[in-house]
């Protein structure tokens, strides 16, 4: 597929472009940044494919007005013209704005999707460079460089990222990916597998569990506190620590201060002005010094000048000589030359004079007059014409009246046709296409007749009868109300069904919860609680006397208090089971009563579905009498619409073999009618009667052979007749001609011989014309010599002139006078060149006078300006109260030292106090130090002090969580259910993530496939394409690419010139973008091969490229374009330029984008 046009009319920045893409070869897009190019690119998919919904080149004009067109090219040579528009619905338009199918579009795209079509048929830089990338992260391997290459699908990092996933998922022998954690004996399934075994109520440990959790929280409190104080100390060592040298070094600072505060200093005001007096001085110094420098130079310069001023004065008479000496050389020359010329023409008119009898004795001839010259060759040219035009004409006299002989012969031999009005009215009055027409009627009626034959055949299973055009049958509007019908009763129907078989499983559900509450243990009676608390009773009234005495107890009899302890544990217990046995009683009853509803919404969707199904019932019975008209068995739901469409093809098949049928008869009626009349009159012209079985078209084939025979008949007659007549005028024609020419010819002959009489000429007319023209040429020969020897005069005058003012202007000067004249040009120009130089020094000496008095102007200045400085650094000096100039520098910089002492003493005190406490603590804290040195040591000891109370801290917080885990455990009855729960929950997720590695390994192994697939299905081909491309790409750099076995894979190396090879890894990125960019051209000719090529778009791939490559790629690129569009697109202007040069002028064309946008 191509685009020979592609109109930008309103899309991104454009209006109403229009680019012609329809020439053969490259073409090459030129635009600046912003031009428009990635709008070019983006608008060629949104043409084929659609505008996005919400386009980005919307910025110019609205979203409704969008619109391209473009005229395609298919690969059958096809052309389609199309708009493209911004709309939901009908966006494909013709040029007519008429809505144009999808399926139009389709067959010209042959099966290329948007994403086929921008993954593999459009390049840009990015993608090249990304490209070349890839080829070095998969080491030149051959399966997946060429996969890639094949499209923009970044294959590598979509292996990469699987690898890693699976890797996160399961690792065999690893432990930290997700399966290996989960399926580990300390994971979390195990874990909750021995919590779930362990979640049993033990009420005999609850009080040791209570008072290990008291004492695991007191021992966690005061870690906590201890490590507190222990990370505060730290701190606040680690605080001294890094503040010690900030305030070693503010106290050097402030001490170095204090020393130069001690000594004399100046403000900074008086600093920089002693600066600013310093470097004028300076300044004006170095430019007096170069000012002597210049007076020095100049006033030797002008000494070496002395110009001639006699030269100089006579400038304008030596200039004019010097505009004179060749003039004058050439007029001396010219004088000879036309003195000899003049003798050579005399002697030229003599020898001519010599030839003619009457003009022998006479050295000149007066010429000819122009009237005489012209009478005697006007004269002479009628007679040749009057001769000519008179034989002419006796000749085509004899020969017409040869031809008018022949042609009355042939007229006589030619006999009277009859009249041919009759038979030309029968012919014209039978239909011209009355025969065919009946020949496509009888085809169309048997073709009619097969398809209805072929039709009931095909429905033969719905055993329709023969007469179905004749019978009722029900409307589809009916059909579908029906179906409608049907369809909701059904859906009722299922609906309910589902409803009921749902109350059908709560209700046994609830029954089974409700048998569960009747089989468990009966609850603990008041008996067995009056007994468990009169037990208690007991114990408490011996244990508590012993225990309010203040005596000692005695030894040998024990306080009961175990017994005590269980007694009342095992009063507690009783009480519990009568609360939970309480709450399994509420329980019991609300399932009773949820039962009881259930089934009383059971009973009644039961009801519904009842009269879902007779409802159901009654549409299926009315179903059955809609089609009881037509008499056939009622078709199922699912059929009745293809019986319909059964029925409407039967009944519009019969009604075409019926109207084919009348027509057929009807014509063929017409034509047996036309047969007789034409055989009757066919007899009536004579002509041989046809055969009884001929048909019309033979016969109307024979009258109009007949009837082209007597009319080419009458017209050879009519023809003959008229020639005769023609040439029997055209003989008295030329007769009459003869007569007239020779009464012409006559009179010109008479004329002749007067004239020459007139003239005392005589002969022939071409003797005269001869004499005349030798006369006219001595004539001419004595004028040029007359007008040579004048023009010998007037050379010899200008060279006499020049010769004396030479003389004069020699004289001026005081030099020689020169006598040779062939010397007199060299003379001229030597004192030009004299004069030249006189000048330039005159002018030279002019200039240094003017600068050397500009020089000495300047060194005055200077100097006044220099003691102007001195004046100001002397007051100076007596403001800063300093002996000399020295002194002042070292008071400045002391007052430079200073006000960097104060910046480095303010920053050290900000860094200072950023660590939160004031100068002063940080002084009381340092003198307190014993020993500074120690303090590393001594945050040391806190860190392992630290270190040892955190994992003290994190064993108590571990024992503590242990110890309430317990104490939780026991304290309610669901956690068994809790823990099988968390059982179920960590088996659902090992399931889940087991489930999404499986489905990771199996996209790897399919992608890996058909990389390896891919490969041994095109490696040949695609790298054999490849490489042509690539040594045109690298300049013969690299002849041949070489797929090589390493470590079990298949890479990819490519062979330099010398033989060697060269990995992926030894490439340079231009190189690996060069090689990306030959297999992905390699990769594309199976789309051409399979006549699936579309436009390629190359967006900015030559950006890296140097004139030489660029240069190749464009010729590698005008190759392919005859298989595939070759679009590229760039913002160098050079490009083209290149291009023109390395291409011919019909395989490049240059679109500039910048002027069209």
């Amino acid at each position: 597929m191509r685009i020979d046009r592609f109109d930008l009319d309103r899309y991104g920045r454009f209006s109403g472009t229009s680019l012609d893409l329809s020439g053969p070869g490259v073409h090459l897009v030129v635009g600046p940044n912003e031009a428009g190019k990635s709008t070019l690119r983006n608008a060629i998919a949104d043409l084929l494919y659609g505008i996005k919904l919400h386009t980005p080149y919307a910025f110019v004009h609205d979203m409704p007005s969008l619109r391209l067109a473009a005229l395609l090219r298919a690969s059958d040579g096809g052309v389609q013209e199309i708009v493209r528009l911004k709309r939901n619905k009908a966006a494909l338009r013709g040029p007519g704005d008429e809505i144009l199918e999808q399926v139009v579009l389709d067959r010209i795209l042959v099966g290329v999707s948007r994403d086929d079509f921008t993954r593999t048929f459009a390049i840009d830089h990015n993608e090249l460079r990304a490209g070349g990338k890839r080829l070095l992260d998969v080491n030149g391997e051959v399966g997946q460089a060429l996969f890639e290459s094949q499209s923009s699908a970044h294959l590598s990092s979509l292996h990469k990222e699987l690898a890693e996933q699976i890797r996160k998922l399961w690792v065999s022998g690893g432990k930290l990916p997700v399966l290996n954690a989960a399926l580990h004996d300390a994971g979390p399934y195990r874990t909750a597998l021995r919590r779930r075994d362990e979640a049993l109520l033990s009420p005999r440990h609850y009080q040791q569990a209570q008072s290990a959790v008291a004492e695991a929280e007191k021992r966690r409190a005061q870690i906590a506190e201890q490590l507190t104080h222990t990370r505060q100390e730290r701190e606040r060592l680690m605080r001294i620590q890094q503040c010690l040298p900030g305030m070693i070094n503010r106290s050097q600072l402030l001490e170095e201060k204090k020393e130069l505060e001690a000594e004399t200093s100046v403000n900074a005001e008086i600093t920089r002005e002693y600066e600013r007096v310093r470097r004028s001085i300076d300044e004006v110094e170095r430019e007096l010094e170069a000012h002597t420098s210049a007076i020095s130079r100049l006033e030797g310069e002008t000494s070496e000048l002395d110009p001639d001023q006699r030269l100089i004065d006579h400038s304008d008479l030596i200039n004019e000589l010097f505009a004179d000496a060749n003039s004058a050389v050439k007029a001396r020359q010219a004088e000879t030359g036309d003195r000899e010329k003049a003798r050579q023409l005399r002697l030229e008119a003599a020898e001519m004079l010599a030839g003619l009898p009457q003009y022998q004795e006479s050295e000149s001839a007066a010429p000819v007059s122009a009237l005489v010259r012209t009478r005697v060759d006007d004269l002479r040219g009628e007679l040749v014409q009057a001769a000519t035009a008179l034989a002419g004409a006796k000749k085509g006299l004899a020969k017409q009246r040869r031809s008018l002989e022949k042609e009355e012969e042939k007229l006589a031999d030619i006999p009277s046709p009859p009249d041919t009005t009759a038979l030309r009215a029968v012919i014209d009055s039978v239909p011209t296409t009355l025969d065919e027409r009946n020949r496509t009627s009888s085809k169309q009626l048997d073709d009619a007749v097969r398809e209805l034959n072929k039709a009931r055949r095909r429905y033969q299973r719905f055993a329709l009868p023969d007469d179905v055009d004749e019978r009722t049958f029900p409307s589809e509007e009916e059909v579908n109300a029906h179906r409608k019908s049907w369809d909701a009763a059904d859906r009722s129907v299922t609906k309910l069904q589902e409803k009921a078989a749902e109350l059908t499983a709560d209700r046994d559900r609830d029954r089974e919860a409700l048998d569960h509450f009747l089989a468990a243990d009966p609850p603990p009676s008041e008996m067995e609680l009056e007994r468990a608390r009169d037990e208690r009773e007991h114990l408490w009234t011996a244990l508590r006397p012993r225990l309010a005495s203040t005596a000692q107890p005695e030894l040998a009899v024990p306080l009961p208090v175990g017994e005590f302890e269980d007694a009342v544990n095992a009063a507690d217990l009783t009480v519990d089971r009568i609360r939970r046995e309480a709450q399994r009683l509420a329980d019991r009853r609300a399932l009773e009563t949820d039962l009881q509803q259930t089934i009383d919404r059971l009973a009644a969707a039961q009801t519904r579905l009842n009269q879902a199904m007779q409802e159901r019932t009654a549409i299926e019975d009315a179903w059955i009498t809609l089609w009881a008209a037509s008499g056939i068995q009622p078709p199922a739901y699912e059929a009745a619409r293809e019986l319909l469409i059964a029925i409407a093809k039967l009944r519009e098949l019969s009604d075409l073999r019926d109207t084919l049928s009348t027509t057929l008869s009807a014509d063929q009626a017409l034509a047996e009618d036309c047969a007789d009349r034409l055989r009757a009159i066919l007899n009536e012209t004579g002509v041989a009667p046809p055969t009884a079985k001929a048909t019309l078209s033979e016969l109307i084939a024979l009258a109009t052979t007949q009837r082209e025979a007597f009319t080419k008949q009458i017209g050879e007659r009519d023809k003959a007749a008229a020639l005769t007549k023609r040439l029997r005028s055209e003989v008295a024609d030329g007769a009459e001609e003869v007569a007239q020419l020779e009464d012409a010819l006559t009179t010109c002959e008479q004329r002749w011989q007067r004239l020459l009489a007139e003239h005392g000429l005589s002969g022939q007319p071409d003797e005269v014309s001869e004499t005349l023209a030798a006369l006219d040429e001595a004539a001419r020969c004595s004028r040029e010599a007359d007008a040579a020897e004048k023009r010998a005069d007037s050379a010899a005058a200008q060279v006499a002139a020049f010769s004396q003012l030479l003389a004069e202007v020699l004289a001026g000067c005081g030099r020689s006078p020169v006598s040779d004249p062939q010397k007199h040009q060299s003379t001229a120009k030597s004192l030009k060149a004299a004069l030249d130089a006189e000048i330039k020094d005159k002018r030279e000496l002019d200039r240094l006078t003017k600068e050397l008095a500009a020089e000495r102007a300047k060194q005055a200045k200077g100097a006044a300006q220099r003691q102007a400085h001195l004046d100001v650094l002397n007051a100076l000096l007596r403001r800063a109260c300093v002996a000399d100039e020295q002194e002042l520098i070292q008071a400045s910089r002391r007052a430079v030292a200073l006000t960097d002492l104060g910046k480095q003493l303010k920053v050290a005190e900000n860094g200072l106090m950023r660590e939160g406490v004031s100068l002063a603590q940080l002084e009381r804290e340092i003198a307190d130090l014993d020993d500074p040195d120690a303090l590393a040591a001594s945050i040391k000891d806190l860190d392992e002090v630290i270190s040892r109370t955190e994992a003290n801290r994190e064993s108590a917080v571990e024992r503590l969580t242990n110890a309430k885990s317990e104490l939780d455990r026991m304290d309610g009855s669901a956690a068994a259910a809790e823990a099988a729960d968390a059982v179920e929950q960590e088996r659902a997720a090992i399931t889940r993530h087991a489930l999404d590695y499986l489905r990771l390994r199996l996209a790897e192994q399919i992608l890996l496939r058909c990389i390896e697939t891919y490969r041994q299905e095109h490696q040949a081909p695609v790298l054999r394409a490849a490489q042509q491309l690539f040594a045109g790409l690298t300049l013969s750099e690299y002849s041949e690419l070489v797929a090589t076995d390493e470590k079990n894979e298949v890479v990819l190396q490519a062979r330099q010139a010398d033989g060697a090879r060269v990995g992926v890894g030894q490439m340079s990125e231009g190189t690996l973008d060069q090689l990306y960019l030959a297999l992905r051209l390699a990769s594309l000719q199976h789309y051409a091969d399979q006549g699936r090529s579309m436009p390629l778009v190359l967006d900015d791939v030559l950006m890296t490229f140097d004139d030489q490559r660029t240069r190749a790629t464009l010729q590698l690129l005008d190759g392919m374009a005859d298989r595939f569009q070759i679009i590229v697109l760039t913002h160098h202007d050079h490009i083209g330029d290149i291009a023109r040069h390395a291409l011919p002028a019909d395989r490049i064309h240059v679109h500039d984008l910048a002027a069209r946008a």
